[in-house]
């Protein structure tokens, strides 16, 4: 298993074990170590995460901070909720300035580049993980075939 497609999993599983999820106690238990033990390992993952200049950063969050549309009530106006695009005042304005920023911050955008593009190599590189397991036996009686899927890793052979 690759260290993106464990993310996802994490993901799942988590999503799955809510508060209110009814499964069968081994299943509840067996999901639960692995969440646990994913989740040991995606704080490593985390670790290994290009962070960007923070100087980079705190500018541009400025620029679009300040050219953000807001109702009466201070709550962000959205030109595309879904897709969490925000509306700006002046567009041409927003690119302008993060144009400039962006030849400023020339070397150190290509150097976070850089790292960026050798993280997601490194998520595509095999993760030696042991994931608990039980018999099919302890699963759920009823699954979605896309639940199956996606939860086969768990699979006692």
């Amino acid at each position: 298993m690759k260290k993106r497609e464990m993310i996802h999993l994490y993901h799942y599983v988590k999503s799955i074990l809510t508060k209110d999820a009814m499964f069968p106690s081994k299943f509840i238990y067996m999901m639960s170590k692995n969440k646990k033990r994913m989740e040991s390992e995606l704080i490593n993952i985390q670790n290994a995460q290009p962070k960007p200049s923070p100087e980079l950063e705190k500018r541009r969050v400025a620029i679009l901070t300040e050219h953000l549309v807001k109702d009466e009530n201070g709550k962000i106006q959205w030109e595309n909720e879904k897709e969490q695009i925000p509306k700006y005042d002046d567009v041409t304005a927003v690119k302008s300035k993060l144009e400039e920023l962006e030849k400023e911050f020339k070397t150190e955008i290509e150097q976070y580049q850089k790292e960026v593009d050798e993280f997601n190599e490194f998520l595509d590189t095999d993760i030696d993980f042991e994931f608990f397991t039980t018999p099919f036996d302890n699963f759920p009686k009823e699954m979605s075939l896309e639940m199956l899927e996606k939860l086969e890793v768990f699979v006692e052979e």
